[in-house]
């Protein structure tokens, strides 16, 4: 574990002397948990990145038992759109700038979106695609029209009749096209050719129909599997017939053997198929995008083997989250194989609220908190640590002044860190305060800024002038003021 490091901007400590001594008295999951705060330009995500580099460059500087720089696993996410120059990632060091990687797919890691849905209360809209193809239809289809394949005779009256007169229908087509001497480009343009794809169409769904009839209660999820199966092995005529055979459609010449291995497959698909449409909990599978009732998505990661799931209707925090969470969980799966490599984490996030609503904010370092413990239950790390950079007084409320690195410009423009406690680890004056604080507080002692909008400070500093100068302001506008000792002064002093 690192208990404090150096960087560029000055030595900053990850570990409080107080838990350093006595590993008990800490608040967070992880081992450290730290927040580094400053205004803009103050050097927050340069002093991340001077941590890495100090790390990969196996710093001396570093204190903590045997050297633990080197066994540490960095991995660094932002969501902020655009790039914060960081070292070159290699195995030690994972990079996870949502601008590097705005090409990749979305990575659907569907347990932690089951887990913000809980936590966070988002309600997105889920379609499920099964990618249903109508030339599964089509090829059925061919087996039907050409040759002698199909006992015609044994077939319904009216699929017998469609047959028949869609044979009728092109051949009179055939006649029409010899007769008039018409190249096919304009044979193409006539209504006898029109006739026979009409024809075509109306027999393809009485085919389907009797189709879908034969293959009885699941004809979607039948023809799904026999779809996906065809596409993995040759012979695909024999595949389909040893199917439609099983199922009652006559056939002029029955199959003695079946493909067994593609036969194999087909059951396979189907009882895999069985079990996705018990999870959704319908009759059959449906053959267009379907969108998911209920908010739930515990099967998801099943239902990823055979559809396409889209996860839409997410606000742009809500996307934030998942994205944030997914691919930190995709660099520790990265990373599991390889588990004596790293016994150390350090986890930087820099900026990872920047998305959230500050209801959400309020929820964020709480998840965070539960999400590692996730990770320590997993044993793949003997050691945690986690840095976060934040604007937010809301996040402020969440750490203890001593977890606290404060970032400022000096009067002649150099970067400096503040801590809290001196090199004892007491606590030093009141210039930071944080855990559990007025927010009130946290914005104007810890943030260095003003409770109140500079439009509206300027604004009401108007109506003070007004009055000192005779006039009387309009009502409507002291009324406005929502700070009730503000508006009783202005109001008692411009009457």
């Amino acid at each position: 574990m690192i208990n404090a490091i150096n960087t560029e901007y000055g030595a900053i400590k990850l570990v409080p002397d107080e838990i350093a001594q006595q590993p008990d008295l800490k608040l967070f999951a992880s081992d450290s948990m730290s927040l580094i705060i400053g205004p803009n330009g103050s050097g927050k995500s340069r002093t991340l990145s001077s941590i890495v580099s100090n790390i990969l460059n196996i710093n001396k500087d570093v204190v903590g038992a045997d050297n633990p720089y080197s066994k540490t696993l960095i991995i660094y996410y932002t969501p902020v759109p655009y790039t914060v120059d960081m070292p070159e990632e290699n195995q030690q060091f994972i990079n996870l700038q949502s601008m590097r990687r705005m090409r990749e797919n979305k990575n659907s890691d569907y347990p932690m979106l089951r887990s913000l849905v809980k936590n966070f209360n988002i309600s997105p809209e889920i379609s499920i695609n099964f990618h249903f193809s109508e030339s599964i239809i089509f090829e059925i289809s061919m087996l039907f029209i050409l040759g002698n394949v199909i006992d015609k005779d044994a077939l319904p009256d009216p699929l017998r009749s469609a047959i028949a007169q869609q044979d009728v229908v092109k051949k009179a087509a055939e006649k029409f096209r010899r007769d008039s001497g018409l190249d096919y480009l304009d044979y193409v343009k006539t209504k006898e050719y029109d006739a026979i794809s009409l024809a075509q169409e109306l027999l393809n769904e009485k085919i389907k129909a009797y189709i879908y009839e034969k293959l009885e209660a699941t004809p979607s999820l039948k023809l799904l599997a026999l779809q996906r199966t065809i596409r993995a092995h040759k012979k695909q005529t024999d595949i389909i017939q040893s199917v439609l055979q099983a199922e009652g459609v006559p056939f002029r010449r029955k199959m003695g053997t079946a493909p067994r291995t593609a036969m194999k497959t087909y059951r396979r698909m189907v009882a895999e198929l069985e079990g996705v449409r018990k999870i959704l909990g319908l009759g059959d599978l449906p053959e267009k995008p379907y969108i998911m009732e209920e908010s739930s998505t515990e099967a998801l990661n099943e239902l990823k083997q055979h559809a396409t799931i889209g996860i839409a209707k997410l606000s742009a925090g809500g996307n934030a989250l998942i994205n944030q969470f997914s691919k930190i969980e995709a660099a520790l799966r990265q990373r599991k194989s390889k588990t004596g490599e790293f016994d150390n984490l350090l986890l930087l996030i820099d900026e990872g609220d920047i998305f959230l609503h500050l209801s959400w904010q309020q929820k964020y370092v709480d998840y965070l908190n539960n999400y590692i413990k996730t990770v320590r239950e997993k044993k793949i790390f003997r050691t945690i640590q986690v840095i976060l950079t934040t604007h937010s007084p809301v996040l402020m409320s969440d750490f203890p002044r001593d977890s606290i690195i404060k970032l400022k410009t000096d009067a002649i423009g150099i970067d400096r860190v503040q801590q809290n406690v001196d090199e004892s680890g007491v606590a030093k004056g009141e210039t930071i305060v944080s855990f559990g604080a007025p927010l009130q507080d946290i914005i104007n002692r810890s943030g260095g800024a003003g409770t109140m909008g500079e439009f509206a400070a300027k604004f009401i500093g108007g109506l003070v002038q007004k009055i000192k100068k005779g006039e009387r302001p309009a009502r409507y506008h002291i009324d406005l003021i929502d700070d009730p000792v503000i508006r009783s002064y202005i109001r008692n002093r411009s009457n």
